[in-house]
């Protein structure tokens, strides 16, 4: 392995910000950059993702239409018949060019999430004095590690976790259970992942770029994890709505 990747790595998981400090002073040589690093643990999760029915930041058009929290307020299910019937495609066509176009998207729209995610940091830690690529390298590092410790590493043990979880709480998958119950776990399964597993990175690395106090960066930590989730519910909508014009 690559002795800056390697070096990169380590710093990533076992030191939480020190990459972002590291960066933010300059010493820049004995590790990968953050856009470099970045990119690895996306080219890492998409090609991963294909062994798993997790989707994660790959969303598909049913999921769009009938899983995602803005399904009805922007009413996806009316605008995706507008689309099929103007495409003069039949909805299996329409469906299976969506997602293959969605997928192509996600790899270079999954970008789109640092920026929003940046500002979001950035306001949360007014006064810290850091500048705003600080706050742009700091969302890179959090994404490098989100992409590989969820969505990479995650994604290896989904179906599995998915299926036991699901089985505690309401018995064996069935067609006698409701698919709104299975939902409802799926969207607890992720949340979990997301809080359990990147909020202790949020917490430690915050107040390593940052310089706070354990009270503020627990309170940054939990409004950061609500912003995080605000920010990929942004991503999907953006890939739905760039997915239906690539497709019409």
């Amino acid at each position: 392995m690559d002795s800056r990747l390697y070096r990169t790595l380590v710093q990533l998981f076992r030191y939480p910000g020190a990459l972002t400090v590291a960066f933010a002073e300059g010493k820049r040589k004995p590790y990968l950059t953050p856009v470099q690093l970045f990119l690895l643990a996306n080219v890492a999760y998409f090609l991963l993702q294909p062994l798993s029915t997790y989707t994660s930041y790959i969303t598909p058009l049913e999921s769009h239409v009938y899983q995602q929290v803005y399904a009805d307020v922007l009413a996806v299910g009316d605008r995706v018949e507008q689309a099929i019937a103007s495409s003069d495609m039949s909805r299996a066509t329409f469906t299976a060019v969506f997602n293959q176009r969605s997928e192509i998207l996600a790899k270079a729209l999954v970008f789109a999430m640092v920026p929003l995610f940046a500002l979001f940091i950035g306001l949360l830690t007014i006064g810290s004095r850091r500048l705003a690529v600080d706050h742009v390298t700091f969302a890179l590092h959090y994404f490098a590690f989100e992409l590989i410790a969820v969505h990479s590493l995650f994604l290896m043990f989904w179906p599995r976790l998915l299926v036991w979880v699901g089985t505690a709480l309401v018995g064996p998958p069935a067609a006698s259970v409701d698919s709104t119950v299975w939902q409802a776990i799926l969207w607890l399964i992720e949340f979990g992942a997301i809080v359990f597993i990147t909020a202790p990175y949020l917490f430690f690395a915050t107040r390593s770029v940052y310089g706070i106090s354990k009270v503020r960066a627990v309170v940054i930590t939990a409004l950061a994890t609500v912003s995080l989730f605000v920010t990929i519910i942004a991503y999907r909508v953006l890939l739905l709505f760039a997915t239906l014009l690539t497709v019409n």
